[in-house]
């Protein structure tokens, strides 16, 4: 939950539990918490920010599967899962208890 985007619209923070789910090559931790840290400052929509996500992670490393899911904490009683899955068949969805 320590993720962080901002809203393109309002410049409001929008915060979100980030899970990766990846088979293939392994990018280093330090390098990776510092990648998902430099989105504190930057104003993309969830699905954007999904998307993104998915695509640097891929080009990064040129997984044989992976998986990204962004689930941002709720706003105005709405949910926002945006999910972006490659070669993975039992990609379950579980609401999270702080969403």
């Amino acid at each position: 939950d320590l993720f962080r985007s901002l809203c393109p619209m309002t410049g409001q923070p929008d915060f979100a539990r980030i899970i990766l789910r990846m088979t293939g090559p392994q990018l280093a931790r330090p390098g990776l918490l510092q990648y998902l840290f430099s989105y504190r400052e930057h104003g993309e929509f969830a699905e954007q920010v999904a998307e993104r996500l998915f695509m640097d992670l891929y080009q990064a490393a040129k997984p044989s599967k992976l998986g990204v899911r962004a689930e941002f904490t709720r706003r105005g009683g709405i949910d926002i899962n945006a999910e972006r899955v490659l070669g993975y068949r039992d990609w379950d969805y579980v609401r999270h208890y702080r969403q």
